[in-house]
């Protein structure tokens, strides 16, 4: 377990099990994107003059980050890894995937 953290950083909580076990909840630091919003610019004519109406649409941010449970006996020895919340990641569908899926 000590590998697990050393490689991905400290959990950033814990608790312990009536039989002993441990769970830690790791985390990623959340990345945060700003989405811009859409313009959409309309040009009238009335005779010789002319007006521009621009409408925006959308926008925001959003998080990107994995956060995982992993339960490990008294030992230190994990047992299981669970993912706790896996958004979408910055180019696949998993978060949790883009971090722990890669070939090295």
């Amino acid at each position: 377990m000590d590998a697990f953290f050393l490689q991905y950083g400290p959990p950033v909580r814990s608790f312990r099990t009536k039989a002993g076990d441990t769970i830690y909840i790791w985390a990623e630091e959340p990345k945060n994107y700003f989405i811009p919003p859409t313009a959409n610019t309309t040009l009238n004519n009335y005779g010789t003059t002319s007006y521009a109406t621009t409408n925006f649409y959308g926008g925001g941010s959003y998080n990107v980050q994995c956060q995982l449970k992993v339960i490990a006996d008294r030992r230190g020895v994990i047992k299981q890894i669970v993912a706790h919340k896996d958004t979408v990641g910055d180019w696949d569908l998993s978060r949790c995937h883009e971090v722990f899926g890669k070939t090295k």
